[in-house]
């Protein structure tokens, strides 16, 4: 499962979630209990979005590194650390316009390189 995840086969994917639906929402079942039947499905469900959502965000990281340093600098500070761009323009010492550029830039890439790996890149 982990390398159909990994890999970007998300019809692979897919495949395995429609298999494995039924003995994952049997495992929940067993630990919630027959009385919370209705949760354990949303259990079972969430398993699933937390995993989408945890190689989404492997597929993220993985395209930022591919940018040039200066890209990847720009939006670790500006989308992890939060910082603003006149603050990332005091630490990259660069310009604040250079800083939107470096911004606006370094956005494109990953998203084209997400949608190569069958993400939503909005």
């Amino acid at each position: 499962m982990e390398r159909c995840r990994e890999s970007g086969h998300d019809a692979a994917f897919a495949e395995l979630v429609r298999r494995y639906r039924g003995p994952v929402f049997r495992l929940a079942v067993s630990i919630l209990g027959q009385e919370f039947a209705p949760e354990a499905e949303d259990v079972a469900q969430d398993s699933y979005d937390q995993s989408q959502d945890e190689r989404r965000q492997r597929a993220v990281l993985a395209c930022v590194g591919e940018l040039p340093a200066v890209y990847q600098s720009a939006l670790r500070l500006h989308y992890w650390l939060d910082a603003s761009v006149s603050e990332i323009a005091v630490m990259l010492d660069a310009p604040e316009n250079t800083v939107k550029s470096y911004l606006h830039r370094a956005r494109r890439p990953p998203h084209a390189m997400l949608e190569e790996r069958g993400f939503d890149a909005r």
